[in-house]
């Protein structure tokens, strides 16, 4: 995780949502912008900040502009180079990750239960 986040130039600490364009669920995408239109100081307190891969990133464009999300929010892996670090299975659904003092905490969660995890993973603290 550590190597991936470097390529992508995020910092730790940080909460990490992964949102993948190759298995995209509209409801889901909705909540997540709707989270963090409402909740900006929240994101930037937790340094909450979403990352879009898959084989067709640049198609998040689109909801990024919709949604008016600020580039400190977001980060995009163009180049799909969670591939070369993860598995497949590791990314299904939305992983949601908290990485901190070079250790990981990850929550998988799917369209079912993403607002009820989402609301967990918000009330993880960061310790810096």
């Amino acid at each position: 995780m550590a190597l991936y986040l470097n390529e992508l130039g995020i910092s730790q600490p940080v909460k990490l949502v992964f949102i993948s364009s190759d298995v995209i669920c509209g409801h889901c995408i909705e909540f997540l912008m709707n989270e963090l239109q409402n909740n900006k100081e929240e994101f930037i307190d937790q340094k909450i900040v979403y990352i879009f891969h898959g084989s067709d990133v640049m198609s998040m464009v689109t909801i990024i502009k919709k949604y008016h999300i600020e580039k400190r929010f977001y980060f995009f892996d163009t180049e799909n180079k969670n591939a070369m670090y993860f598995t497949a299975n590791e990314m299904q659904g939305y992983p949601l990750a908290i990485f901190q003092n070079d250790k990981i905490d990850i929550l998988t969660t799917d369209f079912s239960k993403l607002a009820k995890d989402f609301a967990r993973f918000k009330k993880k603290k960061l310790r810096n």
